[in-house]
């Protein structure tokens, strides 16, 4: 008997283990990989028509994404958490918490810690480190990064799981298990209260019984199919042992085999009710792989012009919607970013216009040839531009920003650089020429200070030296000593404007040791500027008061006191021009004065080699012009034909009338070397005014030269018509359009 019962048990444990080690391969990894195998095979059922097969719809996250998550998904480290939440991980309602909450580790972000390392492998980075953001860069960037399009895949996903777990609930189900019970029975039964006829209730016992030790194994395992017809089959069996070990170690095993078969036949049954959540699956999974087609190229037109126009794979119950034209259209993505840095661009070319317009109006406004109305006028209009180019820069760092986050899935703080090649090809006048016009006339308003400089100190020395003769002058001398001494305080006075910038400038010259070497000269700079800084505030109004003495004095001027009248106000006008040639010092000082004109020479013979560069690029678009003309001469009649010649003989001639004409290049290149050579130490004046007349010459050979390619390019553009009737229009938009 113990024999028996050593085998039976030996049996049942090994059922036991059996059944441990096959419940202990049913991990986390077993179920992640079967469900991703049944997912992505449902998929590779449908995505074999052409119209909407995809090379590839697995939702495993590329290693270079920032979302790509390192360690191993089925024991991936705790997120970092909120301290004071975290508490309640540990502790709750007094109660300790689970203590296996860290057991695969913290991990200090969420983000891929290589993703930034791993940037140039497949974007082009710059020196600096900045993306090279172009529109092959945007798309790779917003393949490996976006959530959208990662959200998309995995919705795709959850709808095969979907098919799978319907199918699943109309498959053959399995199950097993085993159970064991022990049941112990003492051999004393407790005491009860019993009722005794005649006596009442009383206490009975305790009472003698067998005792029982008994042990019970059961195994059933089990078959539930669920049929097309929403019927059910259950197959079972069913195996216990009793194991009894007092009174003899008796044994007794059992089996039970069982069958049964359900079949609504009336409310709940048939196949339209069993298969409809099967089919509505299947359906929408296929509808959702057209969807992730559909949105791929939805995604495109987000990257570059920042419109979606699809849904998506969805895994609910789609709306219908119908969307309408507002009647206003704008362009976003990256597209939108160049017409924004485009728009930028304008923007400063008319800011820099208005700037050289300024010039010349304040120019006549200082030679009293104009009212100050105007300049101020014009003045509030560039202060309005600059407000709305200011706008525009901080509108395109915002949309880049977005562009970034929304778009790419990228943070706002990655640094990148939108490539403007795309719209360069639209840009008629060449930006090589905006930094040469600006030197130019850079160097004309220094030439032109420098000369204004110089002049007014030899007109205030030459006035310093007349003062002391003044009252044996005759009257018409008294007079025009005194309009020219009106003229110099009244552009100095013009000069104010800056005086206060330009004290400050010059206090940081003299106070660093690149001037140390002249300890005289920087003491009498030093005094004068602290002699101008004490009368700094009142000077304004020192040099109106002097203009307006000036005039009084030059009216009230007759044969019988200009004498007189030159003796009294001699010592005034003297320290007037003292206070003028200080601040003509100053301001030469800054100005670098005294490396004039021989700094002004070099800078002007570096323009050769810039304006040479622009000569190329004319010559280029020209070649450029001259190549697509047959093309564009087939589709011309005769009469554009010809017109379309002579605009290019036009150009031609015009380039060359720029580089050898009287005016040209070539006589303006031999005149700067005329001037070079001709320039000395008593020649210093003349040759700052013919360097002013030649820059004014030169600068509109370049802004002609400009022209050049500009009307080049503009005849290489061809806006081919189309013409479309609404008939053309429905058929073109059912058979393309994303939403219909």
């Amino acid at each position: 008997m113990r024999i028996h019962l050593a085998k039976r048990t030996a049996a049942t444990f090994f059922t036991l283990a059996a059944s441990v080690a096959w419940l202990a391969g049913c991990s986390q990894t077993r179920y992640r990989l079967s469900a991703d195998q049944e997912a992505y095979c449902t998929i590779e059922e449908r995505n074999t028509d052409p119209r909407w097969a995809q090379p590839s719809v697995r939702i495993d996250i590329d290693p270079r994404s920032r979302y790509f998550d390192p360690y191993d998904p089925d024991a991936s480290p705790m997120p970092p958490d909120d301290p004071a939440s975290h508490r309640y991980m540990h502790l709750v309602a007094g109660r300790k918490g689970w203590k296996h909450w860290e057991d695969f580790g913290v991990r200090s972000e969420l983000e891929n810690p290589q993703w930034r390392e791993r940037l140039g492998e497949y974007v082009e980075l710059d020196s600096d480190g900045e993306v090279k953001l172009d529109i092959d860069s945007s798309i790779r960037l917003a393949y490996i990064h976006s959530p959208l399009h990662q959200r998309s895949l995995e919705t795709l996903y959850l709808s095969a799981l979907d098919v799978t777990g319907e199918r699943f609930r109309l498959d053959t189900q399995f199950f097993g298990g085993t159970a064991a019970q022990y049941e112990h029975q003492g051999n004393l039964a407790s005491p009860t209260i019993i009722f005794v006829p005649g006596t009442g209730y009383v206490v009975a016992g305790p009472f003698s019984r067998p005792e029982r030790n008994r042990l019970t194994l059961s195994n059933d395992i089990q078959a539930t199919r669920r049929l097309a017809t929403a019927g059910e089959v259950l197959v079972g069996f069913a195996n216990s042992f009793a194991l009894e070990f007092t009174g003899g170690d008796v044994s007794l095993a059992g089996s039970l085999a069982n069958f049964s078969f359900i079949q609504p036949l009336l409310r709940g049954g048939g196949r339209h009710i069993a298969l409809e959540q099967l089919t509505l699956a299947e359906r929408r999974l296929l509808a959702n792989l057209r969807a992730y087609s559909q949105f791929r190229q939805g995604f495109f037109t987000l990257i570059m012009i920042g419109e979606l126009g699809v849904r998506g794979p969805q895994r609910g119950n789609p709306d219908t919607s119908l969307q309408s034209f507002s009647g206003f259209g704008s362009v976003g993505g990256y597209l939108g970013l160049l017409q924004q840095s485009q728009q930028i661009r304008n923007t400063e070319d008319n800011l820099r216009l208005q700037l050289r317009t300024r010039d010349r109006l304040e120019a006549l406004f200082d030679n009293e040839l104009i009212d100050i109305v105007q300049v101020d006028q014009f003045r509030q209009s560039i202060e309005a531009t600059r407000a709305n180019l200011l706008d525009q820069t901080n509108s395109l760092a915002l949309s880049v920003d977005n562009y970034k986050t929304q778009i790419l899935g990228l943070p706002s703080d990655l640094p990148v650089q939108v490539d403007q090649e795309l719209v360069e090809q639209f840009q008629l006048i060449p930006v090589e020429s905006y930094p040469i016009v600006d030197a130019v006339l850079s160097l004309q308003r220094r030439i032109g200070n420098v000369g204004e400089l110089l002049d007014l100190d030899i007109r205030i020395a030459d006035l310093a030296s007349s003062l002391d003769g003044l009252q044996d002058q005759q009257l018409d001398d008294v007079e025009l000593f005194l309009l020219e001494t009106q003229a110099v305080i009244a552009t100095v006075a013009r000069r104010l404007r800056s005086l206060a910038t330009d004290i400050e400038r010059v206090q940081q010259m003299v106070s660093s040791d690149e001037q140390a070497e002249d300890a005289a000269g920087l003491k009498s700079m030093q005094d004068s500027i602290e002699q101008i800084n004490a009368e700094l505030a009142e000077l304004p109004s020192r040099f109106q008061q002097a203009l307006e003495r000036l005039d009084d004095l030059l009216n009230q001027l007759t044969e019988e006191n200009f004498s007189e009248s030159a003796m009294q106000n001699r010592d005034w006008i003297g320290d007037m021009l003292t206070i003028c040639r200080t601040i003509v010092r100053l301001q030469s000082l800054l100005r670098d004065v005294d490396s004039e004109p021989q700094r002004s020479l070099e800078e002007a013979k570096g323009f050769v080699e810039s304006v040479e560069q622009l000569f190329e690029i004319a010559q280029a678009d020209i070649e450029r012009m001259d190549a697509v003309a047959p093309d564009r001469e087939r589709r011309m009649s005769a009469e554009e034909k010809e017109l379309f010649r002579r605009d290019r003989r036009r150009i031609v001639t015009q380039l060359a009338e720029l580089r050898t004409g009287e005016v040209g290049f070539d006589a303006a290149v031999a005149e700067l070397r005329r001037i070079e050579q001709a320039f000395s130490a008593e020649t210093r004046q003349r040759t700052l005014n013919d360097l002013t007349a030649w820059i004014q010459s030169f600068v509109q050979l370049v802004e002609r030269l400009a022209l050049v390619p500009a009307q080049a390019r503009l005849e290489v553009i061809v806006v081919e018509p189309v013409e479309l009737d609404a008939d053309q229009a429905f058929g073109i938009a059912l058979a393309n359009r994303l939403i219909s």
